[in-house]
């Protein structure tokens, strides 16, 4: 009897602890439903916002289009725009702070022309907003030369060229369209050479372009120090019903659970006296926008938070509210 006893106490114990080791796999979520995992080992973690470690606030990535220099000089004009766009995309995509936008072969013409002295127009500016660019960045190549330093006697002689080159790079403001850094710099190459004649055009070339990029490296520096003054801006799309879709992403770094704030479009006021024009007037506030999912490269769903009258071609720019 006592045997049977025990094996009937044994056999409970080992029910209750399967029973415990079952409940051990259930855990509660956030929400406070309770089921069989909280987090799905299989399924992969979704991506987080780069958080700025100053302030404790996401990193909105400005995004840049890089329109074709100008060339003002007698370089090469196929050399210059790959030398340039190389140089100058490398510095815009190293910039943790900055995204790229990207001209296809179906953008406007009026996309693929240099500004006359380096100055985007009106329109390109317009047209860059369009594709979503918060800065538009030109420049001009004002000045190459390639001149030989010394000439030693003799039919076969070593000689010393150098190429001078000045180069002048702006970057300007999308929105405001004010300038936001415009500089020109003076680089120099040199190489040394025997020759019996004089040198080719592609040797001229080649060591132009090194003079060329030598002064577009300490140029693109500035497009670091400018990359903190450019405001990221984004627009309403399109409006469905309840859903607001917004040109902004993953990519520009717009995760759900950020507001944005809601502006009519900026206008050019004119001085009606003078007829010129006053400058750019940002546009009036309407409320604020919550980003609920991405979706697409660089695209989001909103939904309304706070105000009324938001339509499309609406401007949004990025809401922090001040931590207590």
């Amino acid at each position: 009897m006592k045997t049977y006893s025990r094996l009937l106490l044994h056999t409970g114990l080992c029910v209750l602890s399967l029973a415990l080791s079952s409940c051990a796999n259930f855990a509660e979520s956030p929400d406070g439903v309770v089921g069989a995992s909280a987090v799905n080992e299989h399924e992969s973690p979704k991506p987080k916002p780069v958080v700025n470690q100053v302030s404790n606030e996401p990193t909105i990535k400005k995004r840049i289009l890089i329109l074709p220099f100008e060339n003002t000089s007698e370089f090469p004009q196929e050399a210059l725009y790959d030398a340039v766009q190389a140089e100058v995309k490398s510095a815009v995509v190293q910039n943790p702070q900055l995204a790229l936008v990207e001209l296809d072969a179906f953008a406007p013409p009026e996309m693929q022309m240099p500004g006359r002295l380096g100055q985007p127009s009106t329109r390109q500016l317009e047209l860059a907003h369009l594709l979503g660019a918060d800065a538009v960045i030109t420049g001009t190549l004002k000045e190459f030369q390639v001149r030989q330093q010394a000439d030693e006697i003799g039919i076969l002689s070593s000689k010393r060229f150098e190429a001078r080159a000045r180069v002048f790079m702006r970057v300007t403001d999308v929105i405001t369209q004010k300038e936001l850094y415009g500089r020109d710099f003076v680089a120099t190459a040199n190489e040394e050479r025997v020759e019996s004649f004089q040198r080719s055009v592609t040797a001229q070339t080649e060591l132009g372009k090194s003079a060329v990029l030598k002064a577009l490296r300490s140029l693109t520096s500035g497009i670091s120090q400018v990359s903190s003054r450019i405001a990221w801006t984004g627009r309403i799309a399109r409006v469905d019903f309840q859903k607001f879709f917004i040109n902004g992403g993953r990519k520009s770094g717009v995760f759900p659970g950020l507001l944005l704030k809601v502006f009519s479009p900026a206008t050019d006021v004119t001085d009606r006296a003078t007829g010129m024009s006053l400058g750019i007037a940002p546009g009036r506030f309407k409320g604020y926008l919550k980003i609920v999912e991405n979706f697409g490269d660089d695209a989001s769903v909103a939904i309304l938070h706070l105000g009324a009258g938001f339509r499309e071609e609406d401007i949004v720019e990025p809401h922090f509210p001040e931590q207590n």
